[in-house]
């Protein structure tokens, strides 16, 4: 005679048994195959991880994180405040330029650039500066603490020839500055 207790067991058993009956009638080859690849890639990607150099990152993480916290955080307020999008205008458009820039547009622009400095260098070897500043100098302390000269000084001083022809110079300077910048 069966005890209840072994007959529970047996109608448990016996209820586990029509279970995996039915599992495995109700699973299909594709399943099979499917399962079979999620194990494959799962047992990779643990290989992966497993590597000596994910494994030390691994460990670096938590010494990083407070790190890496402030960084995407300040990630997070570039993009909010738009400067993130700009960023990435900019640098789409440097590298059109990049691309868009030839051999002979740089050739052209250095001679340019080299020509003006020639330019320069030329006309500072032919302007006296050192004698400008110099006399700059001297009218600002010859006048400092001074009163404006009156009108009828001024008009005096226009009687000295020297002073007529520095002004006619400054007069033609004055005239051509605007056509020629």
């Amino acid at each position: 005679m069966e005890s209840v207790s072994e007959r529970e067991s047996n109608e448990t058993t016996e209820k586990i048994q029509d279970l995996i009956n039915g599992a495995m009638q109700s699973v299909s080859t594709p399943m099979i195959e499917d399962t079979a690849a999620k194990v494959v890639r799962m047992i990779e990607l643990a290989d992966d991880v497993a590597q000596p150099k994910t494994v030390d990152l691994m460990k670096k993480l938590p010494e990083l994180s407070e790190s890496l916290e402030k960084i995407l955080d300040k990630a997070k307020r570039l993009e909010q405040s738009g400067a993130l999008d700009t960023l990435f205008q900019l640098s789409e458009m440097i590298n059109a330029m990049k691309k868009s820039v030839t051999g002979p547009m740089i050739t052209g622009a250095a001679e340019k650039i080299i020509r003006g400095v020639e330019t320069a260098d030329d006309l500072a070897q032919e302007i006296p500066f050192d004698g400008m500043i110099a006399a700059l100098d001297t009218a600002k302390k010859s006048r400092t603490g001074q009163k404006p000269m009156s009108l009828f000084k001024i008009i005096r001083a226009l009687s000295d020839p020297n002073i007529r022809q520095d002004l006619s110079f400054l007069l033609a300077f004055l005239e051509e500055l605007p056509k020629s910048a």
